[in-house]
Parts: C-alpha cells; structure tokens; sequence
C-alpha cells in the first residue's frame, strides 16, 4: 500500500506538471531515489503451453525444458550427445509455437506471416535451429536446457518482417517554431489507466482523428531494425532510468487504446499539438525514443 500510494503521488505531480518541458536539468539512471529499492519487473507474456515467456521489456522470448536421460547407448559422450539434439528439438518445437502466438499488430499475429510467407518461414526456422541450448546441464537423471530468442537485431525474429519499410514523414501538425517554443527528445506513455493494453512487434500511435503518427514507418530504419519501435517497462522510475530517455521528456496518459488486441494508443489532441508540431521533437523521434509504461507482469498470452 505504502508503494502504491508513492507512486500515486508522484503520478499526480508529473500529470500536473505534463504540460510544461519535464525533467530536463536530469541524466538517465537519476531517479533510483523514487524506486524505494524495488526490483524492476520485466514486461512478461507467459505461454505455459509452449514453457515460453516473452519478454517485451528485453525483447526475447526465452523457452525452458527438460528431458529424462536414458541410457541407450553406452557410449557416454554419444549417448548425451543424442539426449542433447533431443533436448534441442523439443525446446525449438515449443518455442516455434511460441513465436507464432506473437501480436504483430493490432490485426495480426506472427503466425500469419509464417504460415502465408515462405521467405519469412524459412527464414525464421533457420533463425531457431541455429541457436545453441543455453544453461545445458544434468541433474537427478534429468537433462535441462534453455533457448533464447532476440526480438530485435541481427538474426532476430523481426528482422524478416522489418524489410522493405517505406519510410514516412510525419508533417501534419508542424508549426512555425518560433524563440520560446518547447521541444521534446523523448515520449513517454504511461499506460496505467488501460490494463486492456497489450505489446506487439508494430504498435501504433494514433491522433485525436484515427491518423496514425507514429509506427515504424516513421522511425529510421537502422533503430527500427536494433531497437523496435517502442520500449516497454513497468513503471515510471524505470522510464526515466531508460538508455534510451534524453533530456526534455514530454510525458503523457493516453487517450485511449484501439485495435482488435489494443496494442495501438490514440492521443488527446492537445498532446498530438504540442508533441507532433515541432520538427526538432519529431527528429527525435524518428530515433524511437519512445517509452511506453505498462505497470504489471501479464500472466498469459492472449
């Protein structure tokens, strides 16, 4: 209780002050004083069936299993041999059924691309069967190991479905800049208000009319590739300790989610204005400093 209505009132004081430059006399890694020591938690999607989770907030999907060791041959190093590509072939099976549950978008899930794209397919199969079993060790008679999967990046699962992005301009808002006008290096959303929120490999942010003015379209495609587009954590002190977060940081609540799945995020018009009307901030953010707070730990996928 005492955590909660911390973060309450600090809530209260940023969403006051949310219309003027916040924090910028501030580094990133500042703010542990807010954090009452809490040990930060991930943004996890968990799918027991597959013995996966997904991490948004690391950008991997992470699955665990474990074997009975037999002993059909007595050669000892070919008989682990065998157990291990036993290992690894149950492990990448799950983790494919993993990968396919994925929200892409607001529309669409990984599973679409995989089953309708061959390139994709192939591509994301030879992703999986090169990776090495991690943490790989034998205890009780029991043979455990782990496989790891970056969302982002080289030899990633979104490297395939990031090619071939036409890059958009976002200029629908600009303004004139004039001596006292104020511009942004970072957004942060804080998604506390809509528990329905869920991630995905393409979300949207959407203007007070439906027009999408932030996607991957709009970020340049050497960040989009390393980085996706947004970066999810779980509280406000984590924000603000982000690598990514600058200097001026406009902050703001959502005005909605929208989509099938709600993982696109519709604006107030008074945020897209301040936001969206000025080419400094807009430069910033085609770097994808964008944060978005999702304060819990999901317990499945949906």
């Amino acid at each position: 209780m005492k955590n909660n209505y911390k973060y309450f009132l600090l809530l209260m004081c940023i969403f006051c002050l949310s219309n003027v430059l916040m924090y910028s006399q501030l580094k990133p890694g500042t703010f542990s004083e807010y954090s009452d020591n809490e040990k930060s938690v991930d943004m996890i999607e968990s799918l027991p069936e597959y013995h996966s989770t997904i991490n948004w907030t690391k950008g991997t999907v992470v699955t665990d299993y474990s074997i009975p060791i037999t002993y059909n041959d007595l050669n000892i190093g070919r008989n682990m041999g065998d157990l291990l590509e036993q290992l690894k072939e149950k492990i990448i099976q799950f983790t494919i059924g993993a990968v396919i549950k994925i929200r892409v978008s607001s529309v669409f899930s990984f599973n679409d691309f995989f089953q309708n794209n061959e390139v994709i397919r192939f591509k994301v199969l030879s992703i999986l069967y090169s990776l090495p079993i991690e943490n790989s060790v034998v205890k009780d008679s029991i043979m455990f190991g782990r496989v790891t999967v970056p969302l982002f990046g080289p030899n990633s699962l979104t490297e395939s479905l990031y090619q071939n992005i036409r890059f958009k301009e976002v200029t629908n808002y600009l303004v004139k800049e004039t001596a006292g006008t104020q511009n942004y290096d970072t957004l942060i959303i804080d998604m506390v208000m809509f528990p329905q929120f869920t991630a995905s490999l393409m979300p949207r942010i959407l203007d007070h009319k439906g027009e999408v003015i932030y996607s991957i379209e709009t970020i340049e495609p050497e960040v989009l590739s390393s980085n996706g587009p947004v970066q999810f954590v779980t509280s406000i002190t984590e924000a603000l300790n982000h690598p990514i977060r600058g200097n001026k940081v406009a902050y703001i609540l959502p005005k909605s989610t929208v989509g099938a799945s709600s993982s696109d995020i519709a604006l107030f018009e008074e945020d897209v204005l301040r936001i969206f009307g000025q080419q400094r901030t807009i430069n910033q953010l085609k770097k994808g400093r964008v944060i978005v707070i999702v304060p819990r730990e999901i317990e499945t996928i949906k």
